[in-house]
Formats: structure tokens, sequence, C-alpha cells
């Protein structure tokens, strides 16, 4: 008994090690398409090895058999942390269970395993000069390989396009160096670490400056007309039910969404998920909310920001008149107007010039004022004319502009 097992587990090591050597040779061969803060991702063509190791990999549960020929992604951490790689395997295998049950929600890559991994000189030294900290191992998540590009490719490459680098040229740039003459064309910005004083000021540097470019790139493409395809209403279905269920991506970006050859839309790389929201994360909806006017007419953006007006001056007339003292301010406010017209009208818009919250709750009364009765609505109608006569700030004109976008929305 006491000799099977011996006999076992030497042959459960020497498969370990022939695992160990072809996973090698394939990280030897593989081709680099993408490097993150994390990671360092290489495409694998499982076809390019022979029968007998594809045969070895199937039967010890590496690639699954029906992924024989397939291209899969090989995802190695960086920096190697023991429990990282096997986290975000976990953090991905969960979100796609929850989302392959949803209909009308975008994708998660299926991942195979998550695996540690002795490394030989050659491929500790390729990838530490590619910015890893390896000693003797890397750990390693196999996954799908979405055959298609991210969305911050798609971008970059449709900058360099229009400012007509050539195709092929395009073609044979990394990520970074696309990222880098699409900064130097656009002014893309660096941050300003030198003055940041702790790490948590590093970061806030960082995400400022991340956002000031990433609107400087949106509001390129926008006037030279690119679209994305039509994914937010997928992804925010996605979004919602990972939430319902428990797991924030907390770094959605445009090089974690990809779109595969047949056009499904897939969230990759869920190394910084978790069951909350990350205060130095990226908010999961943040995504949907900066690059979907990307699809939207200059008419169409303009309609979606009087809506969300028209929403939020409702709700603060709802807010006052749910307060009773204000309730009584406003009553009493109408009252005067019916007693002596305009001059109240007037007393009360001297007194809220020069305070922005009290400006615009004069605003709110005089909205409420005209709801009240004809002869309020004449009153306030007559004042509202004589308000481009004035000398007023910007905050005022541009607050006295909406309510009259709000006014535009009521019937007659």
């Amino acid at each position: 008994m006491e000799k099977l097992r011996a006999e076992k587990a030497v042959g459960q090591r020497e498969t370990h090690e022939k695992i160990d050597a072809v996973l090698e040779h394939m990280l030897e061969n593989g081709v680099e398409i993408g490097s993150g803060k994390d990671a360092i991702v290489f495409r694998v063509d499982l076809a390019s090895l022979p029968k007998p190791e594809r045969h070895l990999l199937v039967e010890n549960g590496v690639i699954d058999p029906r992924e024989e020929t397939d291209a899969i992604a090989l995802k190695i951490l960086k920096i190697y942390d023991p429990g990282l790689g096997d986290y975000e395997f976990q953090m991905q295998k969960k979100a796609r269970e929850i989302l392959a049950a949803e209909t009308g929600a975008v994708k998660v890559p299926d991942t195979t395993m998550a695996r540690h991994q002795k490394v030989g000189d050659e491929v500790k030294n390729s990838l530490n000069a590619r910015g890893g900290s390896i000693e003797k191992e890397v750990e390693m998540v196999i996954m799908d390989y979405i055959d298609g590009p991210d969305l911050g490719k798609m971008m970059y490459d449709f900058v360099l396009r229009e400012m007509n680098y050539d195709e092929s040229y395009i073609a044979d740039l990394t990520y970074s160096q696309k990222e880098q003459l699409v900064g130097q064309e656009l002014g893309f910005e660096r941050p300003d670490l030198e003055s940041a004083q702790t790490p948590e000021e590093k970061e806030s540097a960082q995400a400022i400056t991340f956002d000031r470019n990433e609107e400087k790139l949106l509001k390129y493409l926008k006037k030279k007309g690119f679209t994305l395809p039509l994914i937010f209403e997928k992804l925010d279905n996605a979004i919602r039910a990972l939430n319902r269920n428990g797991i924030y991506h907390n770094d959605l970006h445009k090089q974690n969404i990809m779109i595969d050859s047949r056009g499904e839309v897939y969230i990759i790389d869920f190394g910084r998920a978790g069951s909350e929201k990350r205060k130095d994360g990226i908010a999961d909806t943040m995504f949907s909310k900066r690059w979907r006017t990307l699809n939207q007419t200059e008419a169409d953006e303009q309609n979606a920001i009087r809506a969300k007006e028209k929403t939020r001056i409702e709700e603060l007339k709802k807010k006052l008149m749910a307060h009773p003292t204000k309730k009584e301010q406003i009553n009493s406010f109408i009252s005067d107007i019916l007693n002596n017209g305009t001059a109240t009208i007037e007393r009360e818009f001297a007194r809220s010039r020069g305070d922005d919250i009290r400006f615009e709750y004069f605003l709110i009364m005089l909205l409420i004022a005209r709801e009240a009765g004809a002869t309020e609505g004449k009153l306030v109608d007559a004042f509202m004319s004589t308000l481009k006569e004035k000398d007023l700030r910007p905050f005022e004109r541009n607050k006295i502009q909406k309510y009259k976008n709000y006014l535009a929305t009521l019937p007659n």
C-alpha cells in the first residue's frame, strides 16, 4: 500500500513537472497582447502545441476538451503575491456565473484555472523586463481569449487614423505607444506626483489627471463623429446584476471592455473587484456616464440635460413643500403677492442677491407661486420678463435660464 502511494505521488509530481514545462513553453512562445498595473497578458495558440502536450493539458483540467484547438489568454501577475491570482480567478468565475443567468447583459470570459507556476531564468528575465517582479514563480489565470479589440484600442486607432498615421504603422504599435501618440496630439496631462506627499494624494492626482485626459479624448472623438457599438444598455444591465449579487468591478475603464469578432461584449479584469465599492476605484457606473454621449446628437444631449434639470427642480419643490417651516414661508409669500403685487417679488429678489442657495430658493418660490393661481402666475411672468434688464451674476443668469427651460416644458 505504501509502495502504491509512493508511486502515485511520484507520478503526480512527474505530471506536475510536465505541465509546468508545457506552460513555460507556452509562455516562451506566447504573444504579448497587453499589460497593466497588475498583469501581463499573452495570447497562446493551442493548435501550435503537439497533440500529446494538448492532451496532457486537457487530461489534467488545464484546458477544456472543447478548447484544444482554440486560443486562450494567459494572465501573468506582474508582482507575485500568493493568492492574488486565485482571488481574481474566483471573482471572475463568480461574475461569469451571475451574468450567464442574465438576459440582455454583457458577458465575462470563461476562466479555466488559477495556477502557481515555476519558471526558468529565461522566462523570469523576460517577464521582469516587461515590468514584473518575479523570482522563481509566477501566478497565472488561464481564461478564454477574446478575439477582438478593447474599446481603448478602438478609440486610439480611430484618433491615429484621423491624424493620417499609416494603417500598418498603427497595427504594429503597442497600446502604450498608441496612448502616448494620442496623448501628444491631444495634449494629455501628466499627474503632478512630485508635490503629492502621501500615497492617497498620489492616487488622487492620478485620478484627476485620468479624468481630464478622458474628457479631452471624449471631446475629440465626438467632434470627429466616432460612435460606439450599442453596448450601454447591456453593460448597465450587467453592472446592476453584479452589484445586486455583491460584486463591484471597481476598475471599469475603456481597456476592460472588449468586443469580439461576432460583436459580443465582455467585461474583463476582476483584479480590483470586491463586495464593496472601493474609495480608490472607478465607479462601475462611470463608464456609461462618460462615454454614452458619443452616441448622442447635440439635441439628444440638450434634451437629456433639460430632463435631468427638470427632475431636480421638481424634487426641490417637493422637498420645500414637505418642510413645515418652508411651506409656511412660501404660502406667506404667495399671500403677499396677492396683496402687494410685484413689489413683494422685487423685495424677495433683492434679498436673495449674492447668495446662491437663497437665490435658487427664491426661484423655487416663484414657480410654486406661479402654479398657485392665475393672478399670481401673471405677476410672476411679468417679473420674469424684466430680469434680462437687470444686472445679474453669471450664476443667476444660468439658473434663470434653467428655470425658463423648465417653464417651457409645462402645459400652457
